[in-house]
């Protein structure tokens, strides 16, 4: 039996200097764009920027010795003195950075399966010329407006 050696991770690449600003700014709070322009654009997306900002993060909160649930703490804390303050502004103001914290403002990721039928909708409507398809159009139009197309109606006698 021949064994093959286990297959390596290949080292992380080192941040360029563009990705440097771009991880400085942000742990900084500050968005990377106002410095670096549209060089900032591709930075968001690389692994490399996204392993280097954890590794950053969890360097800064163990030097703090700050975690979620102390910020979220005192947000709540902060909260609590705003309503006895009646300041509704700086309430909710927290309120929407404990949602921040906690994700609830992240994006729903939504997933649309095609079945069978649809995906021969699909090919149906992909087939028609743009003549067919607006003069469909115009059927449903006429028809939402509560015009009878090839039809008859008659007057029914009230008792």
């Amino acid at each position: 039996m021949i064994k093959t050696p286990p297959k390596r991770k290949p080292k992380p690449k080192p941040l360029t200097p563009i990705q440097e600003a771009y991880v400085n700014e942000k742990m900084m709070g500050r968005p990377p764009s106002v410095l670096l322009g549209r060089s900032a654009e591709g930075c968001a997306a690389s692994e490399t920027v996204q392993r280097e900002l954890a590794i950053q993060q969890r360097i800064l909160a163990e030097e703090v010795q700050i975690s979620r649930r102390d910020v979220v703490e005192g947000i709540l804390a902060a909260i609590n003195r705003a309503k006895l303050q009646a300041e509704p502004a700086t309430e909710i103001a927290g309120w929407r950075e404990v949602g921040k914290i906690l994700g609830h403002y992240a994006p729903e990721t939504k997933k649309v399966m095609l079945t069978d039928d649809q995906d021969k909708i699909v090919r149906k409507l992909e087939s028609m010329s743009t003549a067919e398809l607006l003069q469909m159009v115009e059927r449903k139009r006429i028809i939402r407006q509560g015009a009878t197309i090839d039809g008859e109606s008659k007057q029914v006698p009230t008792v």
